[in-house]
């Protein structure tokens, strides 16, 4: 009876995220069967864990990831790490799993601003699929978007250096700052707003070059 009731739950729920759906549906199905889930990826056969794997990295993880929970799905494929394990040698669908999983949390790894992070996940992608167009967008756009976090900074320092001085000296008139000084910060503020235009030429110009 406990079999009957497994494989008629499996049936209505295969139905359920083959079909098309919002992802916030997906996230609210798989939490309600969560239970379900956890005790196939512990004390199921392989093709039970393939089941679960399939669903949760395309229709839990991704939707999470899609609705802006990143912290929630890298929190959920830190956890599958030990399922894909156990089918690690006699699964054909092993690769394919790993490789979403790769590209899942370096997506989200991007999403959160962890840029250099995110590269290495998509640099492993990149060693054994180099000419993957998105993968190369996300590696560089993640190098332009560290780049552009530091002249960020340069820009602040630079300009509000700058402004500073102008303010204390229109406060103060008998303080005068050395103009080096405010030709250096000016300066700063001018290259850091520049320098992230020229990057993205060279980053965009740049054949990537992973090592291995």
């Amino acid at each position: 009876m406990h079999k009957y009731k497994s494989m008629t739950s499996r049936s209505k729920i295969r139905t359920f995220f083959n079909s098309k759906r919002k992802d916030f549906e997906y996230i609210e199905e798989y939490k309600k069967n969560k239970i379900f889930f956890n005790d196939l990826l512990q004390n199921g056969r392989r093709e039970d864990i393939e089941f679960v794997l399939e669903i949760k990295i395309s229709h839990y993880i991704s939707p999470l990831s899609n609705e802006g929970f990143y912290t929630e799905a890298l929190t959920e494929l830190e956890g599958i790490e030990n399922y894909l394990e156990k089918i690690r040698t006699h699964s054909k669908l092993y690769k394919l799993y790993v490789e979403a999983c790769i590209f899942q949390r370096g997506l989200c790894l991007g999403r959160l601003k962890r840029y250099k992070e995110s590269n290495i996940e998509f640099a492993k992608l990149l060693e054994k699929h180099p000419t993957n167009d998105n993968f190369i967008d996300w590696y560089k756009t993640n190098k332009k978007k560290n780049f552009t976090r530091y002249s960020d900074l340069g820009a602040t320092v630079g300009f509000g250096t700058f402004a500073l001085i102008l303010l204390i000296e229109f406060v103060n008139s008998d303080l005068h700052f050395p103009p080096k000084i405010r030709s250096y910060m000016l300066l700063i503020g001018v290259i850091s707003i520049v320098m992230p235009y020229i990057m993205d030429k060279i980053i965009d110009s740049e054949k990537i070059e992973i090592n291995k």
